[in-house]
């Protein structure tokens, strides 16, 4: 389980890639990492791609998105959503 204390500054950090991502969980459950890489660039379009990608690690170092098992697929926490 997220630590709350983390759990809030990630989600400081990080708003406006999770805002767009539950907006798009109403209609998936998952999300595949060029999809939310491609997201990452609408919204950090001054960012280069290597900096999207750390930002995608951040997401899941931080718990926000998980890794599903035996797949390339990231789901919402469900503690975030």
């Amino acid at each position: 389980m997220i630590n709350p204390r983390s759990l809030i500054r990630a989600l400081d950090k990080h708003w406006e890639a999770i805002e767009r991502i539950v907006l798009l969980g109403r209609d998936q459950i998952g999300y595949e990492r060029d999809e939310v890489l491609a997201l990452l660039g609408k919204i950090y379009v001054h960012e280069s791609v290597e900096q999207h990608i750390e930002r995608l690690q951040q997401l899941v170092n931080a718990e926000l998105l998980i890794e599903m098992s035996h797949s390339n697929t990231l789901q919402l926490n469900d503690n975030v959503r």
